[in-house]
């Protein structure tokens, strides 16, 4: 998770100079950065199964 934290700080990066720099990318970052927010989502979620299904394990 840390990696999909680092990419949407990068992303969200990109979008800011993009915004002042280069406004054609911004479609193209603003998919890649929905792709990423999916991810973590998708990753965060999948973690709190797993815990909670080793609590009904261990309880």
């Amino acid at each position: 998770m840390a990696a999909l934290n680092a990419d949407l700080q990068r992303l969200d990066d990109d979008l800011a100079n993009a915004a002042v720099t280069d406004p054609k990318k911004l479609e193209g970052l603003s998919r890649a950065r929905a792709k990423a927010q999916a991810d973590l989502d998708a990753a965060e979620a999948a973690w709190i199964e797993a815990e909670e299904a080793l609590a009904e394990v261990t309880a």
